[in-house]
């Protein structure tokens, strides 16, 4: 069970009409450059992929067993990883994502069938409500739940409590007395 961590569903816009226009190898080679560029940034962000899909993925932050993951970044880590993402895309194909944000406890299962096959689910009401949540965003997008967007606010607040004040407190007051 993952008690704070943060999980985002991102997919891309148009996908079905894209692969269409493209015909079959030629989308079949994008999608696979998608999913490397998703691959790369999710490595830089420590993020851990839960689902692959054609038009995009479900990844988790905060889940604490991968080096630099640490639940107290995790909401900032996948806004960042979107917003590289997007970047990264934007000017091949027209290739726009949208994906949603949520925060809370996940639960996490490992089924394994034999020695080979293991496979990790998990659900919770923030992967319920990420997906619903998704499905409404725009290109371009990324939509925030109030959990999440509270410890993305709690997060910056920690940032800006470790920036030192412009005045010191010796400081004269200002303006001064004339």
């Amino acid at each position: 069970q993952l008690d704070e961590a943060a999980v985002m569903s991102l997919s891309i816009e148009r996908y079905v009409e894209k692969c269409q226009e493209m015909g079959g190898e030629a989308a079949a080679e994008w999608t696979l450059w998608v999913h490397k560029v998703f691959d790369d940034l999710m490595e830089k962000f420590a993020i851990r992929q839960i689902k692959a899909r054609a038009d995009g993925i479900l990844c988790v932050s905060g889940s604490s067993d991968i080096a630099n993951d640490y639940h107290r970044t995790a909401v900032s880590r996948l806004l960042r990883f979107a917003a590289e993402a997007s970047r990264a895309l934007e000017g091949t194909k027209d290739t726009r994502i949208k994906g949603a944000v949520c925060a809370g406890r996940l639960n996490v299962v490992l089924l394994q069938d034999g020695e080979v096959n293991t496979r990790v689910v998990v659900y919770g009401e923030p992967v319920n409500a990420c997906m619903r949540m998704e499905v409404t965003a725009l290109g371009g997008e990324a939509l925030i739940s109030r959990v999440a967007m509270d410890k993305l606010r709690d997060e910056l607040m920690d940032q800006q409590s470790d920036i030192p004040s412009p005045i010191a407190p010796s400081s004269p007051p200002w303006p001064p007395e004339l």
